[in-house]
C-alpha cells in the first residue's frame, strides 16, 4: 500500500471516527431539542449525585423523571471510565475535526450532503416499517424516496419537505423494530467512541449498518471501497456536527455529566419506543 493509499485510508477512518461520535452525540442532544428535558431528575440511578433541570418546577422534577423507564447500568464505574474516555475524546478530537469540517462545507453544502446520503438509506428504513407491519409507512417512504430521488436531484434537496404528505414520515430502524416486537432493552452500556447504547439498540445499530447500501458498496476494493466508506459518515458527521454545541450545553450544566447524558439517552429512548 503507497502513501497515497494510506492517507486516503487514514482520511477514511477518521471520518468515520468522526461520524459514529457525532450520530451518538446528535442521539444523546435530541432528547433536549425534541421537548424532552436534558436531565430532569432529583437523583440519578446508581449516582449521589443530583442532576436537576432549573427550567422545570421542583415538584415537578421528580415526577417526569420518575415516568422515565432506567434501563438497568450493572457495570456504571466501567460505563463512567468510558464516558470520561469519550469525553475527552469529543472534546480534544473531535471538536475540532467538527470546526474543520464547517469551515470546509458551509451549511448548505453539509445539509445536501445529508440529505444525499439520508435518501440512499432509504432500503433500512423501508425494511423496518414493513418488519413493523406498517405498509402506509412503507408506501410513504416509498413515494418520499422518488419525489426526493428525482426533484430533488439524487436527494441533494428535500422536495418532500414541501408535500404535507410527506414532510412528516416517521424515521424508523432496526432499534425502535425491536421495541415494538418487545425485545427488552437489556443493560446500559457506553461504548468507546460510539457512546451509549442499550445492548438491544446495538444490535439495532449492527443490524442498521449491515442493512445500509452504503454498507454495501464499501465491501469494494480499493479506491472506490475507500470512498464509500468515507461517504458512509455525512449523514452522521454533517448532522452530527452541528449537535455538538447541544452535547456541550447538556454536559457544562450538569452537576454530574454522566447522569445528564444517561437521563438525555433514556428520555430519547422513550420517545422513540412510544412513536
Amino acid at each position: 500500500m503507497n502513501i497515497h493509499q494510506r492517507g486516503r485510508h487514514l482520511l477514511a477512518v477518521s471520518l468515520i471516527f468522526m461520524g459514529l461520535a457525532g450520530f451518538r452525540l446528535q442521539a444523546v442532544a435530541a432528547s433536549t431539542t425534541q421537548g424532552a428535558p436534558a436531565a430532569a431528575c432529583k437523583k440519578a440511578p446508581g449516582s449521589s449525585k443530583e442532576v436537576v433541570n432549573p427550567t422545570l418546577p421542583q415538584e415537578d422534577q421528580v415526577d417526569e423523571y420518575a415516568n422515565i423507564k432506567h434501563i438497568p447500568d450493572p457495570i456504571e464505574p466501567v460505563n463512567r471510565c468510558t464516558f470520561w474516555l469519550n469525553h475527552q475524546i469529543y472534546h480534544y478530537a473531535f471538536k475540532p475535526l467538527t470546526r474543520v469540517y464547517k469551515f470546509i462545507f458551509p451549511q448548505p453544502v453539509r445539509t445536501g450532503i445529508y440529505n444525499v446520503v439520508y435518501n440512499a438509506q432509504y432500503p433500512c428504513r423501508v425494511i423496518n416499517d414493513l418488519l413493523q407491519w406498517k405498509p402506509r409507512t412503507a408506501g410513504l417512504e416509498t413515494e418520499k424516496f422518488v419525489v426526493n430521488s428525482t426533484a430533488g436531484v439524487a436527494g441533494i434537496f428535500k422536495v418532500s419537505d414541501k408535500i404535507p404528505s410527506l414532510s412528516n414520515v416517521p424515521y424508523n430502524d432496526s432499534s425502535i423494530t425491536f421495541a415494538k416486537w418487545g425485545i427488552p432493552n437489556g443493560c446500559y452500556v457506553v461504548w468507546p467512541i460510539l457512546g451509549p447504547y442499550s445492548t438491544r439498540d446495538f444490535v439495532g445499530f449492527v443490524a442498521d449498518i449491515a442493512e445500509d447500501p452504503i454498507t454495501w458498496l464499501t465491501l469494494g476494493a480499493g479506491t472506490f471501497g475507500t470512498l464509500s466508506i468515507a461517504t458512509s459518515t455525512p449523514r452522521i458527521t454533517s448532522k452530527g456536527s452541528d449537535q455538538m454545541d447541544n452535547y456541550d450545553t447538556l454536559t457544562q450544566s450538569a452537576i454530574d455529566r454522566y447522569s445528564a447524558v444517561r437521563s438525555a439517552y433514556e428520555q430519547n429512548h422513550k420517545m422513540q419506543e412510544n412513536r
